[in-house]
């Protein structure tokens, strides 16, 4: 009896194309107050960028950022303006003046309902 195994080298080469690019947009939507934009751009290991973006309470956040493989991940972050958040007016409903003038709500308890 003949045994006979063949087995073929597999050679696999990797080819790492240089990553390049660049991208920019924004988006200024007035109706949901959607306001930012953001910038990026990358050659090999180094990416370096920004964005901003209007918060809801008003005030603008900036990111700045940089990364590479020897010093990682940084960002700088700013913030201006000055915070505003809207004042609701409750409408009071079922309020009513009670004899000594405070006011009051006017409820009332399901187990003081008759059923009967």
């Amino acid at each position: 009896m003949m045994c006979v195994a063949s087995f073929a080298e597999h050679h696999e080469e990797h080819h790492h194309a240089h990553p390049k690019y660049e991208f920019k947009y924004g988006v200024k939507d007035p109706h949901t107050h959607d306001i930012k934009e953001q910038a990026e751009k990358r050659d090999g290991d180094k990416v370096e960028g920004h964005y901003m973006l209007v918060e809801p309470d008003g005030t603008i956040r900036t990111v700045h950022y940089n990364a590479d493989k020897h010093i990682g991940f940084h960002a700088h972050v700013h913030k201006t303006g000055h915070a505003v958040h809207p004042i609701h007016h409750e409408k009071k409903v079922g309020v009513h003046k009670s004899e000594e003038g405070s006011s009051h709500h006017k409820a009332s308890s399901y187990s003081n309902l008759h059923l009967h």
